[in-house]
């Protein structure tokens, strides 16, 4: 009779396991296609076994715990091709929206202008006597000044974008992102080990450890962390080495300081330390990009005073139809860099290298040499052509950010199909399983009612 009773247990717990395994994968079934996700398995242990004076018998098997198929490797490559896909998106984006404003119709619009005031300088020494001639040269030089500004505030709009003197931004919510995401962690942590480590009955966390790798995820396209499980099954989240998240203790906070130049850079609230990363993130390409725009319009604004400076030169050493030295052409005003263009009156341009020469446009030709020469200040760029060697060279470096944005995305791709190909859920696999399972199950259904039969013809023959 003991034997039947050993039975009968043996097939309640084939019976248990065999419920719980189908649960995993309804569970597993349910969350199929779920980004996120990690499949889960029934890992199964044996009962211990009964002796006789004939020997041991095995009491069938239990689940021990629900497993996540997790491969440490993998996710820690994905991690690291999402946080180099981060900064690569976004400082393609920055560079694609500055080439945008510099050539918003594929061309140089401030290049345009300059080449519409070369030909009216041209036009004007050939009939300087021509007053529509001068008046389309003051129109000219009016739309470069304009021309100059709108370009100027185009680029100064991204940077306000990123951050503006207040400290709002796309770059100041991205901190802020950091720093909500690392809470969560933080929290998700603290969860985890009291599941995981407390005294009676002790279970993986297996939902609570999947969405904290999505938030994981999440903080490494924002920033260029590490992430190491500690013993306790909570994370330690490092950026260079310094911990944002560190197991229970409540985490870091990031915020916004400024570099000795005044350009924003990311800091430790506490102890307002700079943030030393790798070029890795969202948050420090958004850096990066103001840092960059502010360059070019450094380089904008270089190109204004020594537009200004060279052609006024040149005006000065001419005579308006007066017999008047020639006045200044344009202006750049010192706090705002806006440019304006001086001259309101055709006969006050220039265009006569002599005093009296109505007829002479040496000056105009002199003027337009002055755009056409060399420009030190410019790298040895022409005036002429410096709006659209500095157009070219961001479009250029667009074209390689977009490529290498391109790269970053293709990686991102193949890290993430090699984690869902060894932790993802497969329908038709997990089907197969189903199916076996509820053969099993038949079999010890069959086996627990056929122990029931025994034991019963066992009591009648009592």
């Amino acid at each position: 009779m003991a034997g039947l009773q050993v039975a009968m247990l043996t097939g309640k717990n084939a019976l248990l396991v065999r419920q719980r395994e189908m649960n995993v994968v309804g569970n597993n079934i349910a969350n199929a296609g779920r980004a996120g996700y990690h499949r889960q398995t029934a890992v199964l242990l044996a009962n211990p076994s009964v002796e006789d004076s004939s020997g041991q018998y095995g009491t069938g098997a239990r689940v021990a715990q629900v497993m996540r198929d997790f491969d440490g490797a993998l996710e820690t490559n994905l991690r690291h091709a999402i946080t180099e896909d981060g900064y690569r998106q976004v400082a393609a984006e920055q560079l694609q929206t500055a080439e945008g404003v510099l050539a918003p119709n594929g061309t140089s619009a401030l290049s345009e202008s300059v080449s519409r005031f070369a030909l009216a300088l041209q036009q004007v020494a050939a009939e300087p006597e021509n007053s529509a001639l001068r008046e389309n040269l003051l129109q000219a030089g009016d739309a470069v000044a304009e021309q100059f500004n709108l370009t100027r505030e185009g680029l100064t709009r991204l940077q306000t974008n990123i951050l503006d003197s207040s400290g709002r931004g796309v770059l100041a919510d991205n901190v802020e992102q950091i720093n909500d995401v690392s809470q969560q962690i933080s929290d998700l942590n603290r969860q985890i080990s009291q599941l995981e480590n407390r005294l009676f009955n002790p279970q993986q966390a297996n939902d609570l450890r999947d969405r904290r790798d999505e938030l994981v995820s999440q903080l490494a396209r924002l920033a260029d962390i590490e992430a190491t499980e500690n013993s306790n099954g909570t994370l330690t989240i490092s950026i260079d080495g310094t911990a944002l998240v560190d197991g229970l203790t409540d985490p870091e906070r990031l915020a916004l300081g400024t570099d000795g130049s005044g350009l924003p850079i990311l800091i430790w609230q506490a102890t307002s330390a700079p943030v030393v990363q790798a070029e890795e993130g969202e948050t420090q390409s958004l850096v990066d990009a103001y840092a960059y725009l502010e360059a070019l319009v450094g380089d904008l604004d270089n190109f204004a005073d020594t537009w200004s400076n060279s052609l006024n030169t040149a005006h000065a050493a001419g005579f308006d139809t007066s017999g008047n030295a020639g006045g200044d052409l344009f202006s750049v005003d010192a706090g705002t860099h806006r440019m304006a263009f001086q001259l309101t009156r055709t006969a006050d341009f220039a265009a006569a290298s002599a005093a009296g020469a109505a007829g002479d446009g040496g000056n105009a030709r002199n003027l337009w040499q002055t755009m056409m020469a060399p420009s030190p200040a410019l790298d040895d760029q022409p005036l002429a052509d410096y709006a659209e060697h500095l157009t070219d060279t961001v479009a250029a470096q667009t074209a390689s950010a977009r490529g290498s944005a391109d790269a970053a995305k293709a990686a991102v791709s193949m890290f993430r199909d090699a984690v869902t190909s060894k932790s993802g859920v497969n329908t038709d696999e997990e089907m197969l399983a189903m199916l076996e399972i509820q053969r099993a199950y038949q079999a010890t259904a069959k086996f627990a009612a056929t122990a029931n039969d025994m034991i019963g013809t066992v009591i009648n023959m009592v």
